[in-house]
């Protein structure tokens, strides 16, 4: 088996991020790569074996950034570095070298987005098994915000969100506890955006937060949506009612 080994010999301190260096820039971390055999893409330092045939000799490489934290700075990161490829037990090897500066300007990232206040407790109130059924159960609304921070003034993203709980399918939450003693039976909470939309629990199905206003703190995003118990078949027993989730953030 043929060896190749790749590393990389730079000033720069490796991070706690595997193959990730520190560039010296706040949220800011750089990756050194080589194509190989232009299939694969293989970052240092590494080694990789071959049985049959040989490597063929890179023809570039590839200086990948990467974010490292929740704010992101900009600044100057020096780029004096070697890459060396190195096939073992052979003559054969190849150094890259780079010399100078590389200036990053964040004009992308942003610090990020966090909910704002208490967990949300939406009072569903006591309700009939006859109006379950015949679908008469009024909608309780809720909401809750989302701050995000270092936009750029005037600047506003695609903050969406989705779910996780004991869902069965979108828009249908279980109750806690189901089967104890106790515990209302046949029935669901059902779970809509204020436009209709079923509250996905999914990350691909996530939908959009709209943007509320801004403050000095940053901007302000919410979701308003509404609940209500829906019959989920079966025969409907009286009891408690509860059931929790979990809202995610997906941005940037």
């Amino acid at each position: 088996m043929t060896y190749v080994n790749i590393t990389t010999t730079t000033s720069l301190k490796p991070s706690t991020l595997p193959k990730v260096y520190e560039t010296g820039i706040k949220g800011v971390g750089v990756k050194f790569c080589l194509p190989l055999n232009g299939e694969t893409t293989y970052c240092t330092p590494t080694s990789m074996g071959k049985y049959y045939g040989d490597f063929d000799a890179p023809q570039f490489m590839e200086v990948v950034f990467v974010r490292t934290g929740r704010d992101v700075a900009s600044g100057n990161i020096p780029m004096v570095f070697n890459m060396n490829w190195v096939v073992q037990d052979s003559n054969i090897s190849l150094v890259a070298r780079s010399q100078g500066a590389t200036e990053f300007v964040n004009d992308v990232f942003f610090a990020g987005c966090e909910s704002v206040g208490a967990a949300v407790n939406v009072q569903m109130g006591k309700q009939t098994i006859q109006h379950i059924k015949n679908g008469s159960v009024k909608e309780v609304p809720f909401n809750f915000d989302v701050r995000c921070d270092g936009l750029k003034p005037d600047t506003k993203v695609p903050v969406k969100v989705y779910f996780e709980g004991n869902s069965q399918a979108d828009g249908m939450l279980k109750l806690a506890n189901l089967g104890q003693a106790g515990v209302a039976s046949g029935v669901g909470i059902s779970l809509v955006s204020d436009k209709g939309v079923k509250l996905p629990f999914a990350i691909s199905r996530s939908i959009a937060l709209d943007w509320n206003r801004e403050i000095a703190e940053g901007s302000i995003y919410r979701f308003s949506g509404s609940a209500k118990y829906v019959p989920t078949g079966g025969e409907i027993k009286p009891g408690k009612g509860d059931a929790t989730m979990s809202f995610v953030l997906n941005y940037n």
